[in-house]
């Protein structure tokens, strides 16, 4: 397994220099392409405590459902560029929503999440919203609420990304009856393990790998 990742890596590097890449570059982020992402399939799967004139924030579809003449609109997370709240004048507060279009992003064209627009005619995309409520306060639990949502949705953007260079790992052949095989101790593993702040431990050598073990703390 540890020859496979080597080769794949090896393999990744001569790809990188073939289209001019250079020393120090990592893996390219996985784009997820806007229009690739759905949040619902059928308006019948929408929540069913939605309110009339009331932004809903669906959680476990990571996205926000908004009222526009008197039907609720879908929008995933992921489409929203950035949200902000803020008090008009003493009795308006408003909550504008601003969602990515072309001319928004800067960078490269395959690092654009946007769709390619050469094959649609006449594209038309929402820049933004603004709702206004004299509640202010629950105008800022629903900003708080996007604002939490587009951060969880990117940490499982990331967290997808790390768990695509992951490779099965065969079981661990562990050297149990070799008394003079090579280990580290008094090591520090990061980022920690477990609740302990600092883990201390020892790096065992064995037959096709490395295996961690945490010092054991002493009885009170």
């Amino acid at each position: 397994q540890q020859n496979n990742l080597r080769s794949k890596k090896l393999e990744d590097i001569k790809k990188r220099f073939a289209r001019g890449g250079k020393m120090g570059e990592g893996d390219k982020k996985h784009v997820r392409k806007i229009d690739a992402v759905t949040s619902y399939t059928d308006s019948a799967l929408f929540p069913k405590d939605l309110r009339p004139n009331r932004i809903y924030v669906d959680e476990s579809k990571d996205s926000i459902l908004v009222p526009v003449r008197g039907v609720h609109l879908p929008f995933h997370a992921s489409t929203i560029k950035n949200v902000a709240c803020q008090a008009e004048d003493n009795s308006k507060h408003s909550l504008r929503i601003n969602f990515l279009v072309p001319g928004s992003m800067v960078g490269k064209q395959e690092d654009n999440p946007l769709p390619d627009l050469q094959d649609r005619s006449r594209p038309a995309f929402i820049k933004e919203m603004l709702f206004r409520s004299s509640d202010g306060k629950g105008l800022q639990a629903i900003f708080k609420k996007i604002k939490d949502l587009i951060k969880n949705v990117k940490q499982k953007e990331s967290l997808e990304d790390e768990k695509r260079d992951l490779v099965s790992q065969a079981a661990l052949q562990v050297n149990r009856n070799n008394p003079k095989r090579t280990v580290l101790k008094d090591l520090m593993v990061r980022p920690t393990v477990g609740t302990q702040k600092r883990a201390l431990g020892s790096l065992e050598l064995h037959g096709n790998g490395l295996r961690f073990s945490g010092a054991r703390q002493a009885e009170p």
